[in-house]
């Protein structure tokens, strides 16, 4: 994902890709509590960095989703990305 322009990415291209990203970083695991706040924050900030907007209350609202989502997208060669895509899908907003 090094040099992805993500300004010229669909949403769904743009949900898929940030998935992966952040799927990976959450697998990393290095809190004992708090993790999937911190790759959320992170996640957001990363967004606005790189020119597109997560809708904030939709993943706090939607917090226990997000985690277990995290979870399938984080396991290894049976990790499903799916679930995460969707809820990126739904957060991401341009502009």
């Amino acid at each position: 994902m090094n040099g992805t322009d993500w300004k010229t990415l669909s949403v769904h291209e743009t949900a898929e890709a940030f998935t992966k990203l952040v799927s990976a970083l959450w697998q990393v695991h290095p809190f004992r509590e708090g993790n999937t706040r911190t790759v959320i924050t992170f996640a957001t900030q990363f967004a606005e960095a790189h020119g597109f907007r997560l809708d904030k209350s939709l993943l706090k609202e939607s917090a226990a989703y997000v985690r277990d989502a995290l979870v399938k997208a984080s396991d290894g060669q049976y990790s499903e990305y799916e679930y995460l895509i969707k809820i990126f899908e739904d957060a991401i907003r341009r502009g």
